[in-house]
């Protein structure tokens, strides 16, 4: 490559960006220089605290559906909204499934005690 070549390749790179001019002219990779090297540490106890609340978002979630399954059996008035209630409690702190089986069941409960309370009266 010829001086004359290297000089138009500059003047095509200065219109690129005079910034970076001399950084693209060696042919090196800047991307070291752009990345942040600095790597923030997780604190352990917020890990403990994350688990310790999926524990109790898990004992509510238990709860909500044992709450719902026996709305079946019995109270289906009271226990099959309690446990619905019970089971939003337990998907808004991220226990999905729980939280959607314990609704699903809880309002399935009341609203099949409603259809089948007047045969039985």
């Amino acid at each position: 490559m010829d001086k004359e070549q290297r000089k138009d390749e500059e003047n095509k790179l200065d219109d690129f960006n005079p910034l970076h001019r001399d950084l693209f002219e060696e042919n090196e990779e800047f991307s070291a220089e752009v990345i942040p090297t600095d790597v923030v540490p997780t604190n352990p106890s917020d890990n403990i605290a994350r688990e310790q609340g999926q524990e109790s978002s898990n004992m509510i979630g238990l709860i909500a559906i044992i709450l719902s399954i026996s709305s079946f059996f019995m109270f289906p008035a009271v226990l099959g909204p309690a446990g619905a209630v019970v089971g939003l409690i337990t998907y808004t702190q991220g226990n999905v499934t729980l939280g959607i089986w314990s609704i699903v069941l809880g309002l399935t409960s009341f609203v099949a005690y409603f259809i089948l309370l007047p045969l039985f009266i």
